[in-house]
Formats: structure tokens, sequence, C-alpha cells
């Protein structure tokens, strides 16, 4: 039979046949971990009316946190300071245990006055070194005892290879950029959680990836400086964002700010590939421009229903050399994208009809010979 006690602690069992019986028990309530007897069951004999007091005794409470200290030149993100063992053995070997919760705290409830040695493992041994992995608590006379453990990011050190020749060392300056911002939506500002993605043009890989605080929409990336980067922010249901990152930098350290507008992708919304400008009288496309061109088509792909127009722009000089220059650039691009797995696709030229900057210098004409892709169906 199972039975629970009233506020009080109290049991009461009526009727009960005489005989032999064993009685286990176990504490359920709110006081669950804080309280417990030193046997979980006893056996007794049943022969008259008879009261059983069962004691529990209160345990000693060793509480505490796990504590990163972050290095200014992390790279890391976010680090998930959950579910990380924390246990506590007694002098006769006796082990409790608990998993930290989201924050890093941890609370166990010693069953008995006695020492403890409380312990971590540090998981996180690739990026920090623990400043103490295990405390020895003294319960004796104290109810709670507080226990920290401190993990610090380890230093990031650059191997330099000297090179000689002639007598002579040479030594090549590694330089540093900390990125920072937030990404926003464009219509209501609300932060957004999106993936930030640093990009070398000419090799295509991702630099470093991280994403945005979802309450916030604040982001960090620190990563070694390059001449040909891009900054590229995505999200689902929005544009992708695209920049060249202009990193001619003079400090070993240079920090720099971007505060991104994602737009709602939406019929007659439009997007322009910043990183894809030809050269006059030119359709092939330029290196520096395939990644950005790939991570739109991957999210084109994966938004089949979406019907694009690829719009090709040329510059006044060249439009009255091949007037048909622009829409040929509209074709390769949309050529680019079926081999690619997105077919959902018309194209058009707009010769020099819709410039973005002036056509009296070099400078202008180059922003205008440029492709933009248009919503023109969900």
């Amino acid at each position: 039979t199972n039975l629970l006690s009233d506020f009080y602690g109290k049991i009461t069992y009526d009727n009960l046949i005489e005989g032999n019986y064993k009685v286990s028990f176990i504490n359920v309530g709110q006081s669950k971990g804080r309280f417990s007897s030193s046997k979980n069951s006893f056996q007794i004999k049943i022969d008259r009316d008879e009261n059983i007091y069962i004691p529990f005794l209160e345990h000693n409470k060793i509480y505490g946190k796990v504590i990163l200290n972050r290095s200014k030149l992390s790279n890391l993100g976010k680090i998930d300071v959950s579910n990380i063992k924390v246990k506590a053995i007694d002098s006769q070997g006796n082990e409790t245990s608990t998993l930290t919760d989201k924050n890093g705290n941890f609370v166990i409830f010693a069953p008995s006055v006695d020492r403890y040695i409380v312990s971590i493992n540090n998981i996180f041994y690739e990026h920090f070194d623990l400043q103490q992995n295990n405390y020895l608590v003294q319960l004796n006379g104290y109810k709670q005892f507080e226990v920290n453990f401190v993990f610090n990011e380890k230093r990031r050190t650059i191997n330099f290879t000297p090179s000689f020749s002639a007598g002579e060392i040479a030594i090549k300056a590694i330089k540093r950029t900390n990125l920072t911002g937030t990404v926003r939506d464009e219509s209501t500002l609300n932060p957004l959680f999106a993936k930030i993605e640093i990009v070398n043009n000419t090799t295509g890989e991702s630099v470093i990836s991280v994403h945005s605080d979802k309450n916030s929409g604040r982001f960090s990336a620190s990563f070694i400086t390059g001449n040909n980067y891009s900054l590229i922010i995505s999200k689902e249901g929005y544009w992708l964002h695209s920049e060249n990152l202009k990193l001619d930098q003079l400090t070993t350290i240079q920090d720099i700010r971007k505060d991104i507008l994602l737009r709602n992708i939406i019929i007659n919304s439009k997007f322009e590939l910043k990183n894809l400008t030809f050269a006059s009288g030119s359709t092939d496309i330029p290196n520096e421009a395939l990644p950005e061109l790939d991570r739109l088509v991957s999210q084109l792909v994966n938004n089949p229903n979406i019907k694009i127009q690829i719009a090709g722009h040329s510059d006044a000089l060249e439009t009255l050399t091949n007037s048909k220059i622009s829409e040929e650039r509209a074709k390769v691009i949309a050529k680019y994208f079926i081999e690619n797995g997105y077919s959902n696709i018309e194209y058009v030229g707009y010769k020099d009809l819709k410039p973005i900057d002036t056509n009296d210098n070099e400078a202008g004409r180059s922003k205008n010979r440029r492709i933009e892709i248009i919503i023109v169906d969900k």
C-alpha cells in the first residue's frame, strides 16, 4: 500500500492485520533533496496500536557556480555552461552529484555533516584552463558552503617561423580585426537571430561563423585580417546581406562596428549583388562574387516557391557599342543559378536606363555594371 504524509508529516493506517511488515519511505515533497533518513526502510512487527517515528535529518547545502573568464579577443561565441556534472564525495567514499543549470549554477544537498571533496571536470580543456578542479569542504558547524569553479580562457599565441636569408630574419606582422554590431528587421527594428559569416572571396571559404543574440541582435567576431573578405549575414525569410570589408589597417588590432538591417523577402523586394560588378564590355563573373552568389542560390533552393527576376544593367558607354550586354549578363547569372539547382527564374536587361551612380567617370560606371534580384512571386 502507498501512503502520503499530511502537512504535519503524519500518516495513519487503520485496521492493519497483525504480522511482520517492511516499511519503505522516500521524500517526494518540496523539501526533497534537503532532508533524508539514515535508512530508507525497516522491518516491524505489528501486534498492537503503535506510533512509529521516522527521523529525517536536514542536509547541508553546497552551492556555487561555473564562471568563465573570457578573453577580450575571444572568437568562441556563446558557450553552454549547463549540464556540467559537479560531484561531492564524503570521507566514506559516498558520492552525491548534480548538474549545472543554464547559468552555470549548482546546488548539492550533502546528506551528512562530514568533509567532502567537491570536484568538476574541465570539459572546456581545449579552450579554457581550470583554476582549481576540487575543493575540500568541511561542513562541521556549517549549514551551507559556497564553491565556485573558475575557467580562464587560454591566451591565444601566434607562432612565427623565422626565415633566414643572407643573415636576415623576415618577420610577418599579423593583424586582427574585432567586428561587432547588431542585426535587426528593417521594418520593425526588432532584433534578429541571424548567421554572420566572414568569407574569403578568393577561396570562398568561411573564415569565421557566429550568430547574433536573439534577444538583442548583437554579435561579435574576431579574426585574422584579410584584404579580400566579405561580410555575409543570412536569416530564413530575409534577403541575404553581403558587403566587402575594407580592412587595410595600420594598427595590429582594428575594431569595426556594423549595424545591419535585414529586409523581408516579399514580392517586389530587391536584392543587389554588391560583390558582382562586371568589367567594361564583359559578361564574365568575377571570382570574388562567387561566395555571395553561392549563398544566395542556397537560400533560394531552400525556398523553391519564390520566383525571381534577374535584372542586368550596363553603363552608358558600353551600351552604345553593345545594347544587349545587360541582358547577356542577366542570362549568365540565370545560367549559373540553374546549374546550381534553382530554376524558378526570368531574366531581363535594362541597358543603362536605371543607373545607381553617375556615368561621367569610371568609378560611377563600374557601379552601374551590375545585377539585381527581384521577387516577382511567392
